[in-house]
């Protein structure tokens, strides 16, 4: 009556209930049950871009069917290299050009310095999996209306986007952690058909579907 609020676990109550007279107080029952879904190592399953968005959501929330190709590990080796550069040292002057400033950069010096680059090197028979398998089936599944997107384990954005280029995947490429990427999938790359956060299939790279199973699927 007066506006307070108390929080008590039960036992605590039962001891001391004639503090709180049923005229004075309004009792609320909070009950602790287990989830519906137990929590697994899935639950952690998180997606992020190269620029560290998180978008989980865009794919387990997507109303419409999409694939996701499962990549725990990008085979190859990284190794990194010295290379000279020119370091171009410029002075910045503010100028007036008749009724407006103007910003003029002015070449003072160019300098070599040197900087360590990553070399990547990819496993042939790895890239051939994208080249020959997962490129034609996600190009032909866009002209369905079926988009795709990849995840790749723990290797950072700097060498998913040197493997995009050179596996010439043309869809995007994320990044998860790899151990809950094997959780989902051990084939890589693997493949898994999806829609509003529901798995519809489920592929070993050698056994990838055409474009009328996905359709299938889908359609059921």
């Amino acid at each position: 009556t007066d506006g307070r609020i108390v929080e008590l676990s039960n036992d605590t109550y039962m001891k001391d209930f004639k503090s709180y007279p049923k005229e004075e107080w309004t009792f609320i029952e909070h009950t602790k049950t287990e989830p519906a879904i137990p929590v697994s190592k899935i639950s952690d399953f998180k997606v992020m871009d190269a620029d560290g968005n998180d978008v989980t959501a865009d794919i387990l929330e997507n109303p419409e069917p999409l694939l996701l190709v499962i990549s725990y590990k990008l085979h190859g080796s990284t190794s990194y290299v010295e290379e000279q550069v020119q370091d171009s040292v410029y002075k910045v002057d503010t100028i007036q050009i008749g009724d407006h400033p103007a910003v003029v950069r002015t070449l003072v010096k160019v300098d070599q310095k040197k900087v360590t680059k990553p070399q990547h090197i990819w496993d042939a028979k790895y890239v051939a999996r994208f080249n020959k398998l997962v490129n034609p089936l996600a190009e032909a599944a866009a002209k369905e209306g079926i988009s795709t997107y990849a995840v790749a384990g723990g290797t950072g954005a700097e060498t998913i986007e040197a493997f995009v280029k050179y596996a010439g995947a043309n869809y995007p490429m994320y990044e998860a952690d790899d151990i809950i990427l094997k959780t989902i999938m051990r084939s890589n790359p693997g493949l898994v058909l999806m829609k509003n956060g529901v798995i519809l299939g489920k592929w070993h790279y050698r056994h990838f579907p055409d474009v009328a199973t996905l359709k299938g699927l889908i359609s059921k």
